[in-house]
């Protein structure tokens, strides 16, 4: 992990432990509860890995919600690794919404079959993949805000999209609440058509599995970045080479 900078983790959410935050939560919690009956399902062998990931299987009860003052007026750093179920439209697994700004929202994931997507207010970072033609093709994420650079996306250890973007989500004001939802989206989303500004409140929910994802309310450096990637790598790609 990026020594040094593990002060600024903010959600640490591992399928073969539990779920982590921090700030206002400071708790370890289990996925008792957390599956099942919320239709979330364990599914094991994560991409041949021999570890679990979380199966989120398109129903508004199986979106998590944690809400506190998340990435507010920050850089930020977010790693995640998944897998697609299907190739449905509006596919999205992470998703932040400030509660005074509807369209300063946070979204990754699939916008269709082969596009992927890194959304925060007025930047767009996208990245063409790969239509799913296997249900576990897998995707090492890293979606960061650089306060001098911009947003930047990495797939699978590539810096596939970037711009100079450097809107920060919300204001300073940092008594104010988000919403980090993981396996969904509501609206607004920035392309509008079915998922249009006038949708605030519908749900798009995530097809697919997510072994891991973890926030830091920095932007890492880029060796910070690499050490994370490749512990991620090695734990969930067994036929990694890095």
């Amino acid at each position: 992990m990026a020594a040094g900078r593990l002060d600024a983790l903010d959600f640490w959410m591992r399928a073969d432990r539990g779920l982590r935050t921090s700030g206002p939560w400071d708790k370890d919690q289990g996925w008792e509860g957390l599956v099942g009956k919320s239709r979330r399902t364990l599914e094991p062998n994560f991409n041949g890995s021999g570890r679990p990931s979380v199966y989120f299987n398109v129903v508004f009860d199986g979106v998590m919600e944690q809400r506190g003052d998340f990435l507010v007026h920050a850089t930020y750093t977010i790693f995640a690794v998944i897998a697609r179920a299907g190739d449905k439209r509006w596919n999205y697994f992470l998703s932040l919404d400030p509660d005074y700004n509807e369209t300063n929202r946070l979204k990754l994931g699939f916008r269709d079959e082969t596009t992927f997507t890194f959304a925060q207010g007025s930047s767009i970072v996208e990245a063409r993949v790969p239509e799913s033609k296997d249900r576990t093709q897998y995707f090492n994420v890293v979606a960061r805000l650089d306060e001098t650079s911009g947003h930047q996306l990495y797939l699978n250890g590539v810096l596939v999209g970037a711009n100079s973007n450097k809107e920060l989500i919300g204001k300073e004001d940092k008594t104010k609440i988000t919403e980090l939802l993981i396996g969904g989206a509501r609206g607004a989303d920035p392309y509008g058509g079915d998922f249009a500004a006038g949708d605030v409140g519908r749900f798009h929910q995530f097809d697919g599995y997510i072994a891991e994802i973890i926030i830091f309310s920095v932007a890492l450096t880029d060796g910070q970045r690499t050490l994370v990637e490749n512990y991620l790598e090695k734990k969930w790609n067994p036929t990694s080479k890095s």
